[in-house]
């Protein structure tokens, strides 16, 4: 762990038990604390008695159901927890939680007023505004699900866990979680993740998720500005508008297996 990253977490993780707790770290971690005080209420409850929180927010968000490619816009309360991620929509009696070792990813950018972190999961990938500190922000996540216990879904409640590391996929930079001895696929661009590959717990890397130079023929360009070779923006988490489109080196689109421009055929 990094010394800005220890300072950043110091006193982590702490018990919220009011509003005035979760407004107090709210303001520490760079949040908006003049907005969705009773949002904030309602999830403060939310928190078991036992439990402990490492980040807490309210804030603007986006989120895309995976399964369905849904997307929804709104307002709400997070959390991240020793054990669970969990966001209250407000005006709705929804809920969304996820156990730690279902976050897949984590991102991070920074704009003029206002700076996004994004983090991928088993279900869905979610982007929610931050006023500052974003990359600290997105290391700690990092840090968080990689020495979280695997008790997430299809996991045994306390059954002791693989070591995880943190590696760079070799296709898209993105930071991607896996368990040390195993081969895993980064969930952005689909290509194997080793995790003998480097990383390790709490070596979260610093680089905001963004492609290399040498982009794939099939890359993509996002809404957020980043390009991409994958299903999802490895820098904001959106999915691809429209996987069967690719762009070609010599600057035409197709659909099919070859370009109708020249003739290449889809990498």
């Amino acid at each position: 762990m990094s010394p800005e990253l220890q300072n950043f977490m110091q006193g982590l993780p702490m018990h919220i038990t009011s509003v005035s707790d979760a407004r107090a770290l709210v303001k520490r971690q760079g949040g908006m604390t003049f907005l969705g005080g009773r949002s904030m209420r309602q999830t403060v409850q939310l928190i078991e008695p036992n439990e402990r929180i490492y980040f807490f927010t309210h804030a603007s968000f986006k989120f895309v159901e995976r399964a369905t490619g849904e997307e929804t816009s709104g307002n709400g309360s997070i959390f991240l927890s020793e054990r669970r991620l969990l966001i209250r929509v407000d005006f709705e009696t929804r809920v969304l939680e996820c156990s730690l070792c279902d976050i897949l990813s984590v991102a991070a950018s920074k704009g003029i007023v206002l700076g996004k972190v994004a983090f991928c999961t088993t279900d869905i990938s979610m982007e929610f505004d931050i006023l500052e500190n974003q990359e600290l922000i997105r290391q700690m996540f990092i840090h968080v699900a990689a020495i979280a216990p695997d008790v997430g879904a299809g996991a045994v409640s306390g059954a002791p866990s693989g070591q995880k590391a943190v590696v760079d996929c070799p296709g898209c930079s993105a930071a991607v979680i896996v368990v040390v001895g195993s081969v895993s696929k980064c969930e952005y661009c689909n290509r194997p993740v080793d995790s003998r590959g480097g990383g390790g717990i709490g070596d979260c890397p610093t680089h905001l998720g963004t492609v290399p130079g040498n982009l794939r023929t099939d890359s993509w360009a996002c809404g957020c500005g980043a390009h991409a070779a994958g299903r999802f923006c490895s820098n904001c988490a959106a999915p691809r508008p429209d996987a069967s489109r690719w762009n070609c080196h010599c600057g035409g689109v197709s659909e099919g297996r070859f370009c109708p421009n020249c003739g290449s055929q889809r990498v």
